[in-house]
């Protein structure tokens, strides 16, 4: 396994990973893997590490890299938003991944908010064929609020501290400790607000994409649980668009947001790669035969 610090960008300010493929194919799309929040190149429990090089021995060339600001990366010394910048700091990585890997499509890869930005590059930039998006953008629909709610309207302890609070304590005073988890209960406030774009914006661009062939993997896990909670919700609030066969949803409530444990990141690495190997033939009819898969400790 071959791996290379290199930089790019105007001022040569990112700093990235590139891991060459282990066999050179130039009918591979190159893979980019994008930061999750403030966390830099390695990833969350060091998933892009472990992706990044199981794709490589696949046969995929891949870059890690830091947006400005974070890791190594410097910071931009313009004001651009960061929602302005990203996506232009992702279409830099492609231009540098091309000059060195001869690279002519990407699959972009993000976690949360490095799933937004792929989201973002990819209708900028007709290069990107493939997004692999994990804990990504979602809305409710009438299905989630009827399995959020629905199992907690039959539960007497949620009834009782309900009429107690409301009744000023009819049934015994209320603590500090059973007002929060009342408030958690009835009105299912996250301690973290994210912001999606309106639905009708981010449907369009789906759609886009959606014209355009572009692959998609979406795996959703408990972390989103407050905005999904099954796994045709995707599906049921984008009827109208047509996937073809481009679409790939997967709904794992046994996982946490950033793949702890084991059986979580096994199944995210064995779903990763037979995406990979089903929408791009030329990586290997069988990977398990020829690629030792990634150990999980």
């Amino acid at each position: 396994m071959r791996e290379k610090a290199i930089t790019f960008g105007g001022n040569k300010s990112l700093v990235g990973i590139y891991t060459r493929a282990a066999v050179d194919n130039p009918g591979l799309p190159g893979v980019i893997l994008l930061n999750s929040g403030i966390l830099h190149r390695i990833g969350a429990s060091r998933l892009h590490v472990t992706i990044a090089r199981m794709l490589a021995g696949l046969g995929f060339p891949v870059m890690r890299f830091d947006f400005s600001g974070i890791g190594d990366s410097e910071p931009r010394r313009d004001d651009l938003a960061f929602e302005e910048s990203a996506p232009r700091e992702v279409q830099d990585a492609m231009d540098r991944m091309e000059a060195i890997a001869g690279c002519q499509e990407f699959v972009i890869f993000g976690l949360c908010s490095g799933a937004d930005v792929a989201f973002q590059a990819a209708p900028m930039d007709r290069r990107i064929t493939g997004l692999i998006q994990l804990d990504a953008v979602a809305y409710r629909t009438w299905k989630w609020y009827l399995n959020y709610y629905g199992p907690r309207a039959l539960r007497l302890d949620v009834w009782i501290r309900f009429t107690a609070r409301k009744l000023g304590g009819l049934f015994g005073s209320t603590s500090k400790k059973e007002k929060e988890e009342l408030d958690m209960e009835t009105h299912a406030l996250p301690t973290y607000v994210r912001e999606f774009p309106p639905k009708e914006d981010f449907a369009k661009t789906l759609g886009v994409l959606a014209d355009r062939k572009v692959k998609q993997l979406y795996v959703f896990t408990d972390g989103m649980y407050m905005e999904y909670n099954y796994k045709e919700q995707f599906a049921e609030t984008f009827a109208g668009i047509d996937f073809g066969d481009t679409l790939q949803v997967e709904h794992w409530p046994d996982a946490d947001h950033i793949f702890r444990g084991p059986a979580p990141q096994k199944r995210l690495y064995a779903t990763i790669t037979e995406w990979m190997c089903k929408n791009w033939p030329a990586a290997g009819q069988d990977p398990d035969d020829t690629v030792e898969q990634p150990r999980v400790a």
